[in-house]
C-alpha cells in the first residue's frame, strides 16, 4: 500500500477483486464491502494511511 494512492493499495484491490497472483477476495465470506463502508476505507488510505 502507498499512503495516498488508493488507487495503487493492494487493500483496495482485494476489496474489489484481486488479480492475477492476489490471493482471494476480501472478506472471505460471501458479503463485501461497498458503498459508505468502502468510500470509508478508501478515504482513509486518501489522507495517508500507512501500513
Amino acid at each position: 500500500m502507498k499512503a495516498g494512492d488508493p488507487e495503487r493499495s493492494f487493500l483496495v484491490r482485494k476489496l474489489d477483486g484481486p488479480g492475477l497472483g492476489e490471493g482471494d477476495p476480501m472478506p472471505s465470506t460471501r458479503e463485501t464491502v461497498s458503498g459508505p463502508s468502502r468510500q470509508l476505507l478508501v478515504r482513509w488510505i486518501a489522507d495517508g494511511a500507512t501500513p
